[in-house]
Formats: structure tokens, sequence, C-alpha cells
């Protein structure tokens, strides 16, 4: 079966990565750990989870698909406020994880972030979205966002990687108020950038 891989820096405390898992679903997650090794005095703490759009699928079930007609519907008009949408049952599993990355960052060091990423084929860097400060509502909607997406966004990247040969640095991903998800990185030997925005609608 297609699970999540969870790895962190080597700063932060096991009970945070159980946490997550928690949260997630042990059966969802590999149950090895790994950490990243920390090249700088002061380096960037951070809690990474990485899976194929299988393994999230597993956790999302159907409410991607709802979600996507849902907020299509409310994006064709002027007004609509995604807290609303996720107050309904339906989404619940966004809201669950989005819940445990909220609570295990506010109990990791200061400035320290969870990643989230969909694995990219073929050896190429997997775009990722990070998550600091946010509500639990608003990581939940970006997340649904990108992952609604995430298909189409693998595919421009392999695109853009057979375009320069392979040399793609690792892609970031946000997310805007009405959905629409932006796609940054640096390709080739001149370091271009590359930007994309898919949008829901």
């Amino acid at each position: 079966m297609d699970k999540l891989v969870i790895s962190a820096t080597g700063d932060i405390a096991e009970k945070n990565v159980e946490f997550l898992k928690y949260g997630l679903g042990y059966e969802n997650c590999h149950e090895t750990t790994s950490r990243r090794v920390l090249l700088s005095a002061t380096p960037p703490s951070f809690i990474e989870i990485a899976g194929s759009l299988i393994s999230w699928k597993a956790i999302w079930i159907a409410s991607a698909t709802v979600f996507f007609c849902t907020i299509s519907k409310r994006l064709a008009e002027d007004l609509y406020d995604h807290k609303k949408i996720f107050a309904e049952a339906l989404f619940s599993p966004f809201l669950k994880v989005a819940k445990s990355i909220v609570d295990v960052i506010h109990d990791m060091p200061r400035n320290t972030f969870v990643r989230v990423a969909v694995s990219a084929p073929n050896g190429m860097p997997n775009p990722s979205i990070s998550f600091l400060q946010e509500s639990k509502e608003e990581v939940a909607f970006k997340l649904a966002c990108f992952y609604a997406v995430a298909d189409r966004i693998i595919e421009r990247l392999i695109e853009t990687s057979a375009k320069y040969n392979g040399m793609v640095m690792s892609p970031v991903v946000s997310v805007s108020e009405r959905g629409d998800v932006t796609v940054q990185c640096y390709a080739g030997r001149e370091n271009d950038r590359i930007e994309f925005t898919i949008s829901l609608l």
C-alpha cells in the first residue's frame, strides 16, 4: 500500500512527529521516520509530510472531488466564505489533518513549520506548500485546493523538467484566497524563474 512519509529536522521532538501520525492515521503512514541533518547553526526547523496522490487520496477519500464542485459553485458568485464551506461535516478529513498541523506547530519551537508535499515521478523535486501561522480553516482550504489540482501541477512540472533536461529546483506552492494555486520554481543552468497558476474554476 502506498503510504505517507514523515520526515523532520533532528531538533523536532518525537512526540510531535507521533502526534502528526495520529492525526493522519497510523495506517496511512510508514512506520519509520527519517531525520534531516542540520547544516547550520540556525537552520530552519520543520516537519515534512510527503506522499503520492494515491496515498493522499486514502485520507481525503471523496472529499476533494465534492470540494472542487462546491467551491467552483461558490466562486461563480462574487462572495463566499471558505470557513463556512469547511464547517460542513463533509470536509472533516481536511479539517482533521489541518487541526493536527496547527496544533503541532503551536507545540514546536518558534518559527518551525510543517511542509506538505505531493510526490513527483522520475526523481523530480516534490511540489510542496508550507504552513506556519495559518488557522486550521486556512490550512484545510489550502490543502484542499492543492490536492484538487495536484495532478495538473505534476503534468506541468514534467513538461518543465523535459524542457530543462531535469534541472528543476524544488517547486513552492501557494494558494490565494480565491483558491488559485500558484507554483514557483527555478530551472536550467541559468536558474530561469518558472511560475504558473492553476485555477479551480
